[in-house]
């Protein structure tokens, strides 16, 4: 991004700091916030929809950012962001940061391109252990497959086939 966009947006944004464990974005909670890793991880995970359990499907920190999706779509968020260690974020709000955007023009086409990135990276991991299942189902499909490789060895008096 052109370096008077981002001087531009340093006057509506404000350094934030989370604690670990502390959430900075929620999945499913609406969220209307970009922050910029300055220090710090954050993990972005998700809940499996078995078991609630937390998967994770990226690491992010400095210079990473998160929130993008609520930034360019009206839509919420698909992954909660969680310090992992004491985290710095520089944190603008929705508006403020497409205002910013719009006026200087030159900078949108690779803003847009840069956030549509990282959703998609987020997507797609996403997909990939929706897709795959729960963990717990993952382990319970090899399992079952296992003995079904074991029974099949196995003739039906219980004596292995040569």
């Amino acid at each position: 991004m052109p370096a008077k966009v981002l001087q531009r947006l340093t006057v509506f944004g404000r350094m934030f700091q989370f604690d670990p464990g502390e959430v900075l974005i929620e999945e499913g909670i609406p969220n209307e916030w970009l922050h910029a890793i300055i220090e710090g991880r954050v993990d972005l995970e998700y809940a499996d929809p078995v078991t609630g359990r937390p998967i994770r499907l990226l690491i992010s920190g400095p210079g990473d950012v998160i929130g993008e999706r609520g930034i360019l779509y009206p839509a919420l968020p698909i992954a909660t962001a969680r310090a992992v260690t004491e985290v710095t974020t520089y944190r603008l709000q929705r508006p403020a940061l497409l205002a910013t955007v719009h006026v200087m023009s030159e900078g949108l086409p690779p803003f847009r391109d840069a956030l549509q990135c990282c959703i998609d990276e987020v997507e797609s991991r996403r997909e990939f252990f929706a897709d795959a299942g729960s963990r717990e189902q993952l382990q319970q499909l090899i399992e079952e497959s296992a003995q079904a490789h074991a029974r099949e060895q196995l003739g039906t008096n219980g004596i292995a086939r040569s």
